[in-house]
């Protein structure tokens, strides 16, 4: 009589409210939802031209991403700091057309060191180059506009995050950076990038342990658009 008890509790799933509902299980949310939440990836498919969907294939969790970040934090050197820096990072999240290959358009967020330092991240600096614009989120956060090409668009958030047992100053001149590349989408308005690029660089920040903690907000500044 007990296994028989026990049988029908298994197969009802009764979570102990008395009812016998069954509670299903919560699926576990995307390497995109996660970063830019179910709203940026429907954003996504909304502005693509052909039915997409998210590509698992060669992309980092955020604990992998974390240690790529810190082993370029590790190996920044003071001595060289106004010189830019290289940045290839594998993907935290990319989606692209159903089926498609590896070189298909997409839309890809990845994380890793920053290729310039904090304080040289200016609109209009020699560094950066022409028609690169810049904007001050706040003390600790800036997005950069690259002129990109024809066919992509690319953006960029940068975060003053200070790694344990760096140097003193690495979260100036080495700081965290995510990288957007679009693409896939149609959309015209940089608002929806910029957006779901600053929102995942708030999930990344709250997941990575940086020293000075530091503020990322979900939204944009007002009058970002201006400059």
């Amino acid at each position: 009589m007990a296994s028989s008890a026990l049988l029908v509790v298994a197969v009802t799933g009764c979570d102990g409210s008395g009812d016998g509902s069954v509670v299903a299980p919560r699926k576990a949310l995307s390497a995109c939802e996660t970063l830019i939440g179910r709203e940026g990836v429907e954003w996504a498919e909304a502005a693509a031209p052909v039915p997409v969907e998210e590509s698992t294939q060669g992309r980092l969790d955020l604990a992998k991403a974390e240690r790529w970040y810190q082993s370029s934090a590790y190996a920044w050197d003071p001595s060289k700091a106004d010189k830019t820096h290289m940045s290839i990072d594998p993907p935290v999240c990319e989606i692209g057309p159903v089926g498609a290959k590896v070189e298909a358009r997409s839309v890809e967020i990845s994380y890793g060191g920053s290729i310039s330092g904090f304080d040289k991240l200016e609109s209009g600096s020699e560094q950066l180059g022409e028609g690169v614009r810049v904007i001050s989120v706040n003390q600790d956060v800036r997005l950069v506009l690259w002129t990109g090409t024809r066919d992509e668009t690319l953006r960029s958030v940068h975060v003053r995050c200070k790694v344990p047992q760096t140097p003193e100053g690495q979260e100036d001149g080495m700081p965290l950076q995510g990288m957007m590349s679009d693409s896939l989408t149609n959309d015209r308005d940089d608002k929806n990038r910029l957006t779901y690029l600053l929102r995942s660089a708030h999930v990344v920040v709250e997941a990575f342990d940086c020293e000075n903690h530091p503020t990322v907000p979900t939204q944009l500044p007002d009058g970002w658009r201006s400059g």
